[in-house]
């Protein structure tokens, strides 16, 4: 028999799309955003866009305003360096794990994400760079097998203010040419069975990432 798929509701089509215009740019931090703008700029009724605006003021993407309609917050340099350091603990814990548990399709799996990195490397658009990322990183995660720190990590990587912070980070290709870099250098390290090694590296990593996302935060304040 064959299966009938069933489309997603209106409701999460809109949430998910205006998820997207906000990490590209439609909206960024202090604009003002309405139901009927909305709407207008995905044809679709005010319903569906009031529950998907309701549902990203609860995750906190969006805040209400006074005089109606939403904003988006502007994030804060502190906030920026809060996510770092959480990702620190939590990321240096599956480290041990991640090494240990990996094999040659995990590696290969690695490998491929770090392919599709490079072939869309010169791309002005660094959006689908920064999926690809995160690609990369939630891969590592699950490598470790350990349910918890996954579900944290995941939680960590999808807040809008990081998201938004690293694809402005990622419009520099030198720091795309670094990330590639320094996820070479990890695979090597998986590959070869060194944890200490692979421990450093990812700490090095994330203290580059917390600079560039900082150095982002700022030239945006100073546009």
């Amino acid at each position: 028999m064959l299966k009938i798929e069933k489309s997603p509701p209106l409701r999460d089509q809109v949430y998910e799309r205006l998820k997207d215009l906000l990490l590209r740019g439609e909206f960024v931090p202090g604009d003002r955003v309405t139901e009927e703008r909305v709407a207008e700029l995905l044809n679709v009724s005010r319903t569906p866009v009031r529950e998907a605006l309701g549902r990203l003021m609860q995750q906190g993407i969006l805040e209400r305003r006074p005089r109606g309609g939403f904003a988006v917050p502007s994030p804060s340099l502190e906030e920026m360096e809060d996510f770092i350091f959480l990702r620190q603990v939590l990321e240096l814990a599956v480290v041990d794990k991640v090494v240990a548990n990996s094999d040659l399709s995990d590696e290969r799996n690695l490998t491929k994400i770090i392919k599709s990195e490079q072939r869309i490397l010169e791309r002005d658009d660094p959006t689908e760079f920064f999926f690809l990322t995160m690609e990369f990183w939630k891969r590592f995660w699950t490598m470790s097998g350990s349910k918890g720190l996954i579900r944290f990590l995941e939680r960590l990587a999808d807040d809008y203010h990081y998201q938004f912070a690293a694809v402005m980070a990622l419009q520099d290709r030198d720091v795309r040419k670094e990330v590639i870099d320094d996820q070479k250098q990890l695979c090597q390290a998986i590959t070869r069975k060194d944890a200490r090694l692979a421990a450093q590296l990812v700490r090095a990593h994330l203290e580059f990432k917390k600079a560039k996302l900082v150095d982002a935060l700022k030239k945006w304040r100073h546009r």
